[in-house]
């Protein structure tokens, strides 16, 4: 199974100069787990470096920083495609894709059901007994 690379937006070069003290090789490591999303053996096997040595490395708290960071402008990155994705998504010829698309942006807009149930309005009934 062949994995494709994920582009790394601009700021990942930003986030690499400000962490001088992650090295060429830590950085490729962290970059090559989070564009394959493989595991720590085969991303170390990629940039030809041992299992041993990856996990050591991973483990070290500059590393961890420099991988945080990175996620999170991969995850930035990803969050604005997805949020084009809905907006397509109410265009959709489906009602019901647009009515999804529609409910969950409102849900994370802070506008949709807090507790996930729609409630209605009260009803009363009179039960007549004779």
């Amino acid at each position: 199974m062949s994995q494709q690379l994920i582009e790394v937006p601009a700021q990942g070069q930003e986030v690499r100069a400000k962490h001088e003290k992650v090295t060429d090789r830590q950085a490729d490591l962290v970059d090559t787990l989070l564009q394959t999303g493989s595991t720590i053996t085969k991303a170390a096997e990629d940039i030809g470096a041992n299992r041993t040595w990856a996990v050591s490395t991973l483990k070290k708290q500059h590393v961890r920083a420099y991988a945080r960071d990175m996620a999170d402008v991969m995850l930035g990155g990803h969050a604005l495609r997805a949020l084009a994705t809905m907006g397509d998504l109410l265009n959709a010829k489906s009602a019901y894709l647009r009515k999804e698309a529609a409910t969950d942006l409102l849900d994370r807009y802070g506008l949709g059901r807090e507790d996930g149930v729609v409630s209605a309005p009260p009803v009363q009934v009179n039960i007549r007994i004779d």
